[in-house]
């Protein structure tokens, strides 16, 4: 972490350290009974595999924890980190939160994640370090789990790519990989479905663009890197996408769901994507009509990672109770249960050399390596101001360079 954050998150480890002097008979163990509250977008009475691990896991620590109870408050992915923020502000956030590794700043900032570092061994912390878990950690304190891992890219129909003698890891440049979607569209599928409205949750040519051709979005001190030549350049290629008919001129009103179910409907010979909705894609179009993988990156930089953190609330009066729950999701068993149950790319280093990965989660895997991540310090989510810099060329008829350099100014000031 960056070195602003560092008062902030002293300022939580002592918050910390006085809540759990005052939990007393709260904990479990010490006869008591306690709820859990735990906010999160999945349903443990649902029917998805990451639905269903949930249910599972949380099951098991009823089992293992008696007296305590886990209640899931289920709400929609998107309002779960300013719904937290609001409930911690009036006192009454939930035990556990999950907010996406994009959304961790003001989270961190405003001292709302305990330390949990407690209610993992020496052996999980290096069983578990990586991008994500230094993204967490100061010294020898950790402000949360990163969940179901999430590599960006795009799925893309692997029969039309076999029938063409088409293979993803060829597509080693932007324009290999445009060439080739064009090739293989016709009157009755685009080329390439991406949506460029504000609710779209998932990375665009434009970012991954970016990124493969500078590096990154953000210099250290998480400052926008938009206003730069490159930037200019990836617009352009998003754009011309549209003009050139490949992505289809409807999506600047599209939603991230909008890609999905036009991939799913056959109308899409690739889409992007999350490495998390392939085991449901898979299940609507057919495994043998849909593989994923990720942008063209020369020099493995182009692939924009995420994740969701699960963290415990500063103010929660059972934070040793809730530790020792989200250590349990990430747990060695919890995690072969959300590979091999949901689908999900592993987190500890023990899982992925145990386990024979499905295709898909090996070309997730490799992100992991050496993908992206905004820099500490970089404010909130950026993937809808770079939808809102398309939309601003695409329907307000800026120029490429006026509307990067506007949506810098903007976020740099927020």
């Amino acid at each position: 972490m960056k070195k602003h954050h560092k008062g902030a998150l002293a300022g939580v480890a002592m918050v910390s350290a006085l809540s759990l002097a005052a939990c007393g008979s709260g904990e479990p163990g010490e006869g008591e009974p306690i709820t859990l509250t735990m906010s999160t977008f999945l349903d443990p009475n649902g029917q998805t595999g990451r639905d269903v691990a949930l249910r599972e896991l949380i099951d098991s620590f009823e089992e293992e924890h008696e007296g305590v109870t886990v209640e899931v408050q289920t709400s929609q992915w998107s309002m779960l980190a300013p719904q937290f923020m609001a409930a911690a502000a009036s006192g009454n956030a939930p035990d556990l939160a999950w907010v996406t590794v994009l959304d961790l700043d003001p989270v961190l900032e405003n001292q709302l994640f305990s330390d949990i570092s407690g209610a993992f061994s020496d052996e999980d912390k290096e069983d578990l370090n990586d991008a994500f878990w230094e993204r967490l950690t100061e010294g020898e304190e950790t402000y949360g789990a990163v969940l179901s891992r999430v590599a960006m890219g795009y799925l893309y129909r692997a029969d039309l790519f076999e029938e063409a003698g088409i293979s993803p890891e060829d597509l080693d440049t932007w324009d290999k990989f445009t060439d080739a979607v064009s090739e293989l569209a016709d009157d009755d599928q685009w080329g390439f479905c991406q949506g460029f409205s504000e609710a779209t949750s998932d990375v665009t040519t434009l970012a991954a663009r970016m990124i493969h051709d500078q590096g990154t979005l953000f210099a250290d001190d998480g400052s926008p890197m938009w206003d730069t030549p490159e930037a200019v350049g990836a617009l352009e290629y998003t754009v011309g996408l549209v003009e050139d008919g490949i992505t289809p001129p409807d999506s600047v009103t599209w939603s991230s769901e909008d890609p999905y179910e036009q991939f799913s409907a056959g109308n899409c010979v690739a889409a992007m994507a999350a490495a998390t909705r392939v085991p449901t894609i898979q299940e609507q179009a057919g495994e043998d009509q849909t593989g994923f993988a990720l942008f063209p990156s020369g020099e493995g930089t182009s692939n924009a990672i995420n994740g969701w953190t699960v963290g415990v609330w500063s103010g929660s009066e059972h934070q040793e109770a809730a530790a020792e729950l989200a250590a349990h999701l990430i747990s060695p068993e919890a995690d072969r249960l959300w590979v091999e149950t949901a689908g999900q790319s592993p987190a500890r280093q023990s899982t992925a050399e145990e386990l024979e990965l499905p295709e898909f989660l090996q070309v997730a895997d490799a992100a992991f390596d050496d993908g992206w991540l905004p820099p500490a310090g970089s404010g909130p989510d950026y993937r809808p101001v770079m939808n809102q810099i398309v939309l601003d060329v695409m329907t307000n008829g800026q120029d490429p360079a006026t509307a990067l350099q506007n949506a810098a100014e903007e976020f740099a000031a927020d």
